[in-house]
């Protein structure tokens, strides 16, 4: 494709000779090759005059006008305005191949456009600034320039070549073949012509067969991708394939390189079906505006936005009839609506979990499960869906499918709700397994053999199946399911020594059943969980201990009132309360200043979750409301019932979010601090919590705007100034943060810290000045102590970390520019962060090609993440010890890379190499103490100490009362097994594995072979049985904490242990 633009150089030259001199013009040859100039377009020939005397001919020149026209030029004058263009036009153009030859097509075009104003017919030109905009993919501009060269010349065959091929890559392959065929004609020994031709052909073929059916068409599409691979249109019709195969990641990653170089309202519409697969709605429809943009009456577009029209409409008339208990009318609006788009996965889904929760008001608990089967079907990750099913599932007593489904249901939203309707079906499991048999057939445990005959056959007959042949599916298995549980029932009991037996086993599970929670607030909070199993020394355990605490805090221990609301008064005044309250109490408002970022208050919007009355006479119980300010009315005594209920919700949250603040779990506590203020938005306290979270977060324009809410909310509420004043500070905003210092001293004049911040804010705010002052113009040590200085001030301020890597890039410290700069990135992503940045990786040699001849920690970061993955490659393969080599070598660069560290460990773990687990897990304690990391720790060291405990019985696989001869033969049959000269052809693990395992059953086999050593080492196992026994006995857990209140939640079936316990330790 590339052709040579004539070198007018010499002809330029010839210009400023004596006329005398000058050559001669040629003859125009017929011969001159293809993609030079010939005579019609050369301004001079480099042939020589044969005779001074000869007669010039009359040549018609770019560069000389024509004597017919003109009269002849003199010998002293200059040249004329034609011979100057073409001058420049050819310097131009040099220039130009230049540029095309580095590949910067842009300025290349540039040249190539300024030379074809000055010679507008020189079709090299057009050639050389076609190829420009064909490697810029401007294939359109490119075709123009192509025709417009063999327009200049109908005989440059080169220009025939590039028209062909810019109609190759915009799909067009008919008219390709046309082109080149005249090139052919043209050029009839050329191969290369000749050859594109004939590709062009099977182009021309493979379109029409791929473009009659798309799903058929696959192989089609790839053979066109592959003969024509900068066409977009084939990339577009690959990418709807992968629509029609539901690929859509695949189908969005090629779409979005075809609109990279061209954006077609095709293009758009395929954008958008795969944005509206993914699930992003108003991703797609604005792709689908931009389509109609383009192309008003875009047929696809249209379609498909009509049956989304559809769609919607029905799906919003079965919602309005559900709302409004029309259910039949509901089930069928959501049917005709699943008929509509079938492929549209996500919305079909949410119907069919709609439908299934019209069943179930329905009483169709096989249709609902079904449905919502469908819809997880659709999308797996549907929560509402699949805990629809489990419910559906429990009304069924289908407990088994049940807990599954709200195990996926906790694995995907692992809230407290979820996890307690897990425990829930875990509970009813296993209280169905446990089957009252006196229950099932509605007797009393006293019956006698004649009432079990009657009540069997009585419930025997109404339940059996041939009285159920006209009832539907549903009430035939239930029955069915009846019939066997009465079966079962009256073949147990009916046995009197198999109903003696039961009856043994039915006492003993209601003694184990015997489970106490007590949660005990003294003012000091104490929480003891004692599950006993019948045991009288932890129920003595626990009364002797709660009485020495009580004698010890000198208070005694007073059982709270709960105040119920009736269902039937829920909008009752609070005078109506089962207790005399006349009106609510507020609380006390406490204001911590000293408290820092990052950490909660004290200012908590009441004392406690739930409305409680001491008990004593004559005393109102005390109710708790969030905080009201100065200028906020007392609560009247119409206050409804219904607002006190928020309070107490929201009281829960903010306690909730209080505690994960304090643990620095700033997302989980955000949102329990956006749940309460849902519920109440009227104390400051709970603004004041959530703008913490945000601080933490480092979203510190949200916490901005939190905290003048508090202080909006509360004119008085000094917290509020101080962590406006924080925000201001962390903002780069010293002089916005004095004011805010200064409200708060006025309103608090004597607060020490509040004196001392405002000093520092003042300090800040004449820093920062000096230093924006001077930093443009020069770097001095002064400046660099300044900054210094602020960030000590402000740490979280990442305008100042910006200012400090300025610095250092004036100061040509790039690599220490980049971290700091980096820092403050992941925190805001400023334009002068983003500038500096770009100085780094610009001037700090970290661009794309020289990346790979500098050794700079960055490098170093890639290549211990590269090995870490690497690593759990080898977990996935089998090969731990590969694993354990790359986690190595990783930690061995980064030797506080925790990933790494608590992998090798995992590793180790699956080797049984305890001690160097061990040793891993507690470095990782040490870099990362979290509970998860010390359980993981303490599990590692409970697995060594049982594999240093090995049972002999269980390493030669027999039972403990096996005679001598067992022994033998099933040490024979393993040591065969495992002998190393059995494993020549293994794997080095595996050799490994197999040593430690013969060694193993050699030991074994020395001790058990032994009389004298067997009964001593059956002796210790005994022995250790007993100790481990022994210690998991009892459970007992015991939790401090502040406040007098206690909450006893006794499970009981009626025993009189359980009632002589909880009396005595009231």
């Amino acid at each position: 494709m590339p052709v040579e633009v004539t070198n007018l150089s010499h002809s330029m030259e010839n210009i400023n000779t004596p006329r005398r001199s000058r050559k001669r013009p040629s003859e125009s040859d017929d011969s001159t090759p293809v993609g030079q100039t010939t005579l019609s377009h050369r301004p001079w020939s480099s042939a020589k005059i044969s005779s001074p005397n000869e007669k010039r001919p009359r040549v018609d020149s770019p560069l000389r006008p024509t004597r017919a026209n003109t009269a002849e030029t003199p010998r002293t004058t200059r040249p004329s305005s034609t011979v100057v263009n073409q001058r420049k036009a050819a310097e131009a153009a040099k220039l130009g191949n230049t540029l095309l030859n580095c590949r910067q097509y842009k300025n290349a075009a540039k040249q190539f456009s300024a030379a074809l104003k000055l010679c507008p017919k020189f079709p090299s030109y057009y050639s050389r600034r076609c190829q420009c905009y064909f490697g810029l993919g401007q294939f359109a501009k490119a075709l123009a320039d192509a025709k417009s060269s063999t327009k200049a010349d109908t005989q440059f065959v080169t220009g025939y070549k590039q028209h062909a091929e810019c109609l190759l890559a915009m799909g067009r392959p008919a008219e390709a073949v046309k082109v080149l065929t005249v090139a052919v004609g043209l050029n009839a020994g050329d191969k290369e012509i000749s050859k594109s031709l004939q590709n062009a052909k099977e182009i021309t073929k493979l379109q029409r067969l791929a473009e009659r059916d798309l799903q058929t068409g696959a192989a089609h599409v790839d053979k066109l991708m592959n003969l024509s691979p900068l066409c977009i249109k084939y990339k577009a019709m690959k990418a709807e394939i992968f629509i029609q195969q539901k690929n859509y990641a695949a189908a969005q990653a090629i779409i979005e390189e075809v609109l990279e170089v061209d954006e077609s309202a095709d293009a758009f519409y395929i954008h958008g079906l795969c944005l509206h697969h993914s699930g992003d709605e108003q991703g797609s429809y604005s792709k689908f505006d931009k389509a109609l943009k383009l192309e008003k009456y875009h047929k696809r577009t249209l379609a498909f936005l009509e049956t989304s029209c559809q769609l919607a409409a029905r799906k919003e008339e079965g919602n309005v009839a559900f709302k409004s208990g029309e259910y039949e009318k509901a089930y069928e609006l959501y049917t005709e609506a699943l008929t509509i788009d079938p492929e549209n996965k996500l919305t079909n889904a949410k119907l069919y979990n709609n439908r299934a929760a019209v069943c179930v008001k329905l009483g169709r608990l096989n249709d609902a499960i079904r449905d919502c089967t469908q819809a997880i079907e659709l999308d797996s990750s549907y929560v509402k869906a699949i805990s629809r099913r489990a419910t559906c599932y429990m009304e069924t007593e289908c407990f088994e499918e049940a807990i599954r489904d709200f195990e996926t249901v906790y694995k995907l939203n692992p809230t407290p709700e979820n996890e307690k309707l897990l425990r829930e079906a875990k509970q009813k499991q296993k209280l169905n397994m446990q089957t009252d048999f006196y229950q099932t057939l509605g007797l009393e445990r006293s019956a006698t053999a004649d009432e079990i005959k009657k009540a069997y056959r009585k419930l025997a007959l109404k339940c059996h199946p041939d009285k159920h042949v006209g009832a539907s599916a549903d009430e035939k298995i239930a029955m069915e399911k009846k019939f066997k549980a009465i079966g079962e029932a009256h073949k147990t009991l009916s046995d009197p020594v198999e109903r003696a037996q039961y009856d043994r086993e039915l006492r003993q599970k209601e003694l184990r059943e015997n489970t106490i929670n007590v949660n005990v607030n003294v003012n000091v909070n104490v929480n003891v969980n004692c599950q006993t199993r019948s045991s009288p020394y932890k129920s003595r355990f626990t009364f002797h201990y709660v009485k020495k605490l009580t004698e010890r805090t000198k208070k005694p221990v007073e059982m709270p009132t709960i105040i119920e609301l009736p269902d039937d008064k829920e909008n009752m005044d609070i005078n109506e309360c089962p207790t005399s309250t006349e009106s609510l109490k507020r609380t006390s408002e406490s204001e911590d200043t000293s408290t820092p970022v990052g950490q909660t208050t004290s200012h908590r919007p009441w004392s406690s979750a739930s409305v409680l009355s001491t008990g004593r006479p004559g005393k109102r119980p005390r109710v708790c409301s969030p905080h009201r300010s100065a200028n906020t009315a007392e609560t009247p005594r119409t206050t409804r019932a219904a607002t006190l209920i928020s309070w107490r919700k929201a009281a829960a949250a903010a306690n909730t979010g209080t505690n994960l603040l304090n643990r620095q779990h700033y997302d989980e506590a955000l949102e329990k601090f956006n749940e309460a203020l849902e519920l109440c938005s009227t104390s400051p306290s709970y603004y004041s919590g959530r703008c913490q979270c945000y601080l933490g977060l480092g979203l510190f324009s949200e916490a901005l705007a939190d905290a003048k809410k508090s202080t909006e909310v509360d004119s008085k509420f000094v917290i509020g100034y101080q962590r406006q004043a924080e925000c201001l500070l962390a903002l780069g905003r010293p002089a916005d943060a004095i004011k805010a210092y200064t409200v708060a001293l006025e309103l608090k004049p004597d607060d020490h810290e509040i004196t001392e911040a405002l000093k520092s804010a003042k300090n800040l705010s004449q820093l920062q000045t000096l230093v924006e002052r001077d930093l443009p113009n020069v770097v001095s040590r002064r400046v660099v102590f300044y900054v210094d200085k602020m960030m000590k001030i402000a740490p979280l301020c990442t305008k100042y970390k910006v200012m400090k890597a300025d610095i250092f890039t004036q100061q040509k410290n790039y690599a220490e520019a980049q971290v700091i700069v980096e820092e403050a990135l992941e925190v805001n992503e400023t334009a002068d962060a983003l500038y500096v940045y770009g100085l780094c990786l610009h001037y700090g040699g970290l661009r794309l090609v020289h990346r790979g001849t500098h050794n700079r920690p960055r490098k170093q970061v890639d290549q211990r993440q590269t090995l870490h993955n690497r690593a759990a490659v080898c977990v996935k393969l089998g090969r731990l010890n590969d694993a354990i080599r790359d986690c190595t070598q990783a930690i061995e660069l980064d030797s506080s890379y925790v990933k790494a560290v608590s992998r090798r460990a995992t590793c180790y773990m699956e080797t049984e190499c305890f001690e160097e687990a061990i040793r891993d897990f507690e470095t990782l304690c040490k870099l990362n103490p979290t509970p998860e990391n010390e359980k993981l720790l303490r599990e590692a060291r409970r697995e060594q100490k049982l594999s240093m405990q090995t049972n002999f019985y269980q390493t030669l696989g027999v039972e403990r009362f096996a005679t001598d001869d067992e022994i033998k033969k099933a040490y024979r049959k393993l040591a065969l097994k495992c002998h190393p000269d059995k494993q020549v052809g293994a794997t080095d693990d595996v050799k490994i594995a197999m040593e430690k395992k013969f060694k193993a059953i050699g030991e074994a086999h020395k001790t058990l072979s032994d009389p004298v050593e067997r009964a001593q080492y059956d002796r210790e196992l005994r022995m250790e049985e007993f100790r481990d026994f022994m210690s998991d006995e009892a459970d007992i857990n015991v939790n401090v904490d502040v406040n007098v209140n206690v909450n006893v939640n006794l499970n009981t079936n009626s025993t009189p242990y359980k009632s002589r316990f909880v009396f005595h330790f009231v």
